[in-house]
């Protein structure tokens, strides 16, 4: 029986987009457990999601173009360190979200990469490609899943006995040195009110009638977004002053690492997560931003839609604008209420947490490598 020997991650990387918040929990509970890692991602000129303000870890080596697209003078895919990984003994290639991929350049390799390694897929998409499709070419050992529908449409393309199904994980809890309110001094954020976050990757305009009316009611909120770009800040506060003569307390321009992300929600007291009225999720879809705040300690109001079906009941969700108003009522004055909603996170953090997701992961390596 062959042993794991290193993982090759093939993704997004160091972005803030839904690939990123599966892998890098992963990946990271990986690197910590001894696991020899090499993540290959694409160049920050063509990134999949945001670019983070971060540095590369030393593992990671960026190699691609976003799907092997065209960009100035860059290769759309450089095969030297997936060869030299492989050479090295990296036994298990991983591949996140192959849409995004190169797909191409990477199937002219393929045959050198099954030569050397298992090659497992994980599923980002949420329906199926067309049945004429580069997709469908790879032959993979195993193809990961984490949604129940994305199985059923792998169903179609793959045997049933390469398909699995392995939960989308959260993130690890962060430990800081300051309590609340010193994060709050460290963050530049008052320490007398109480303080609503939302997220660059959401909705700002749809929520804020209600989050207006809510702050004209009780005097002690604050009202922050954080978003990508400054272009970003300047539409959200024209629209908002066009359509309420008003904006939020602060918008800000955030785009660095997601334990920065994990220190305002730490420091604030309630996140909304709001898609849009119009934006109801179609297909095998999810919210990777809940799955990645959800063991930060600060509950989480989300409307309700497709992208946070999964979290069944574990998550407090409201359907219209009154229930919206009633619900930030309640997590922000009702100790009570506030206490069972954490309690219901925790428990979906424990059953999603990136030890137990990883070590299904790998139990899955072990069984495709025993069968030679």
């Amino acid at each position: 029986m062959r042993k794991i020997k290193g993982i090759i991650f093939m993704s997004s990387w160091n972005t803030d987009g839904g690939v990123t918040r599966h892998v890098t929990p992963v990946v990271n509970w990986l690197v910590e457990n001894s696991y020899k890692i090499k993540v290959l991602t694409h160049y920050r000129e063509t990134p999949h999601g945001f670019n983070l303000n971060v540095e590369d870890e030393e593992f990671v080596e960026r190699c691609y173009t976003l799907q092997g697209k065209k960009f100035k003078n860059l290769p759309s895919l450089e095969t030297k360190p997936i060869i030299l990984a492989l050479d090295e003994g990296y036994n298990v290639f991983v591949a996140e979200d192959l849409g995004m991929l190169p797909m191409q350049q990477l199937l002219e390799i393929f045959p050198k990469i099954k030569e050397k390694a298992k090659t497992v897929l994980i599923n980002h998409d949420n329906v199926p490609k067309p049945r004429n499709s580069i997709f469908w070419k790879f032959e993979w050992d195993a193809i990961v899943n984490f949604l129940p529908e994305q199985v059923e449409f792998m169903k179609d393309h793959y045997p049933e006995e390469k398909i699995y199904l392995v939960e989308f994980p959260a993130y690890p809890k962060v430990t800081v040195k300051e309590d609340k309110d010193d994060l709050r001094i460290k963050l530049k954020l008052p320490k007398d009110k109480k303080i609503i976050i939302l997220f660059g990757e959401y909705n700002f305009i749809d929520p804020f009638d209600v989050l207006k009316e809510y702050r004209k009611k009780y005097r002690d909120t604050f009202l922050v977004a954080l978003v990508y770009t400054e272009k970003d800040k300047e539409e959200i506060n024209r629209i908002l002053k066009v359509k309420f003569n008003e904006s939020y307390d602060e918008i800000r321009v955030e785009i660095s690492s997601w334990k920065k992300r994990a220190e305002y929600v730490m420091a604030s007291d309630l996140v909304i997560l709001d898609k849009g009225k119009a934006k109801s999720g179609k297909g095998a879809v999810l919210s990777s931003t809940a799955f990645q705040i959800i063991g930060w300690g600060t509950p989480i109001l989300a409307r309700s839609n497709e992208y946070f079906r999964i979290f069944n009941g574990n998550l407090e969700t409201y359907k219209d604008e009154e229930e919206m108003f009633t619900k930030i009522e309640t997590l922000l004055n009702n100790d009570v209420k506030r206490s069972e909603v954490l309690k219901k996170q925790e428990e979906f953090w424990l059953s999603h947490h990136p030890e137990k997701v990883s070590l299904k992961l790998l139990r899955i390596f072990e069984k495709i490598l025993a069968h030679e």
